[in-house]
């Protein structure tokens, strides 16, 4: 399967799509603003969204769930990840599109196939390789871990003033 990135979507806790972060020119996303994501989604996929939403609830995150949207009446197939950030749902999608499948072979025999070729792409990484991948996943919790440190800076800022203020109306009493 190739998937390349579409789009990003802030939605809050409730899935409602607040912003469009990113997006690819082909496709216009902007649709899918102020609604719930679930409202976005075919009938065949309603099931599995509120599944993937649950999920990030849950859990803090979500991937690798596949979904169907409609836009501007054409439905697309895409895989969905996303993670859970203060009171917003961080959601990235990735267009999915199948290989073209032999028709010479049943169904569970291609799945099969699917995974054993996964499984033999995995084990060929090498050690240099997996220290240098990154994902969507470190590089949000990167972001959170920056976050919350600059949070931290600032009430260390703020209790060091507080102490110079009361320091300053020291020195004017004595």
């Amino acid at each position: 399967m190739k998937a390349e990135t579409e789009f990003i979507l802030q939605c809050n806790r409730n899935s409602f799509i607040e912003q469009v972060m990113y997006v690819r020119e082909k496709l216009n996303a902007e649709a899918l603003l102020n609604q719930p994501l679930l409202f976005c989604l075919t009938p065949e996929y309603l099931e599995a969204g509120r599944r993937f939403i649950e999920a990030i609830r849950w859990s803090g995150k979500a991937e690798n769930f596949d979904l169907e949207i409609l836009l501007n009446n054409k439905k697309y197939l895409f895989t969905f990840s996303g993670v859970m950030l203060r009171d917003h749902i961080i959601i990235v999608a990735q267009h999915t599109v199948p290989d073209k499948q032999s028709d010479d072979l049943p169904i569970t025999e291609m799945v099969a196939e699917e995974v054993e070729n996964s499984i033999a792409e995995t084990t060929e990484i090498t050690e240099p390789e997996k220290q240098t991948e990154v994902t969507v996943w470190d590089l949000l919790e990167e972001m959170s871990r920056l976050n919350n440190e600059l949070i931290n800076t600032k009430r260390e800022l703020v209790r060091k003033n507080m102490e110079l203020e009361r320091l300053q109306q020291q020195l004017k009493k004595g």
